[in-house]
């Protein structure tokens, strides 16, 4: 089943690539046995910033011993340190199953980067392929996509971001005041000067009070601070000790008897709101624009959290171009 595997993206492979394609000699490829670029060809268009685009096949039955787990992540870096992209294709037993391959590659390498893509092909599904594990197409469509240069990378990385900032209509259970509650932040999919309307996504989920790093957090008390100063119900912030999570969380506090209003207590008045664009235009969920330093961890929670809605849309890859490929248009990201 391992050489079927590999003989199967050698197909898929050879099924799009023209003769004239511009590619690496097998001879020349990084890596040994099992670990070896099987392909690395040059994308033919001018829109793609990356020169080679080098394959890694990890067959389904591939035992990961040490050594191996050694040269995938070298491989990795290599390729990362010159700015081309790693493509890891990978063999599934199902739709919805991990094997040691895939925990590797979901756990240890930074497969969520605008330098690796990763494609999963399941043997319940004839090895239908995909890279979110909701849309499924031919393996040779996502080779000609990206050959062509028509798929891209869209999400937040490591760094600053201009984020928004989250404000919730709400009602304190204690007091049954009106107040404005700080939700957390999201990452929009563009830069507008409003955000009362439909016109933008937030990536995957919102990123709740709880998970603020101290630096992010204080930068965010400042920026409640002068909102509060032109409208007293916007819930000031600091760190309370949380008796449901038994620790001092970041959190929103009531403005009128400082209660604390953590994420349990006002997550499904939240979701009520999530059903369409209108409750930006009404008012009863506000964004306001903050520039953050994002670290990693905030990512990694970010890719790995989705919620579905009108609100949102899915980071990572997706196609660049919306026409069909020989009249079938297989589903990415997008």
């Amino acid at each position: 089943m391992t050489v079927d595997f590999y003989a199967f993206v050698d197909d898929a492979v050879r099924h799009v690539l023209p003769p004239d394609c511009l590619r690496a000699v097998p001879d020349n490829l990084p890596g040994k046995h099992h670990c070896k670029i099987s392909h690395a060809f040059h994308v033919t268009t001018s829109v793609s910033r990356y020169q080679l685009a080098y394959v890694l096949v990890l067959p389904y039955s591939l035992f990961l011993t040490k050594e191996i787990k050694d040269q995938i992540i070298a491989l990795r870096d290599a390729v990362f340190a010159q700015n081309d992209l790693l493509v890891v294709i990978s063999e599934e037993k199902g739709a919805w199953e991990l094997g040691d391959v895939g925990e590797f590659v979901w756990r240890l390498l930074p497969i969520d980067s605008p330098n690796s893509l990763w494609i999963v092909c399941k043997r319940d599904r004839q090895r239908k392929a995909t890279i979110d594990r909701r849309g499924f197409c031919d393996l040779y469509d996502f080779i000609r996509l990206l050959y062509e240069g028509a798929m891209e990378f869209s999400a937040p990385t490591v760094g600053i971001n201009n984020v928004c900032m989250e404000i919730m209509l709400d009602i304190c259970p204690k007091c049954q005041q009106l107040m404005k509650t700080f939700t957390g932040i999201v990452f929009p999919d563009r830069q507008l000067d409003r955000w009362d309307n439909g016109d933008w996504h937030y990536y995957n989920t919102i990123i709740t009070p709880a998970f603020m790093k101290p630096a992010n957090a204080w930068a965010i008390w400042k920026y409640i601070h002068r909102l509060r100063k032109r409208d007293r119900c916007i819930t000031p912030v600091g760190y309370r000790y949380s008796k449901n999570l038994e620790q001092i969380v970041f959190t929103a506090i009531c403005p009128h008897c400082k209660a604390h209003r953590v994420e349990h207590k006002w997550y499904n008045i939240r979701e009520s709101h999530m059903g369409t664009h209108n409750s930006r235009m009404l008012g009863l969920l506000e964004y306001h624009s903050i520039s953050l330093n994002v670290n990693l961890e905030i990512i990694k929670f970010l890719t790995h959290g989705y919620e579905p809605g009108p609100h949102t849309c899915p980071s990572g890859w997706r196609r660049r171009l919306v026409t069909s490929i020989n009249g079938y248009s297989p589903f990415l990201k997008g």
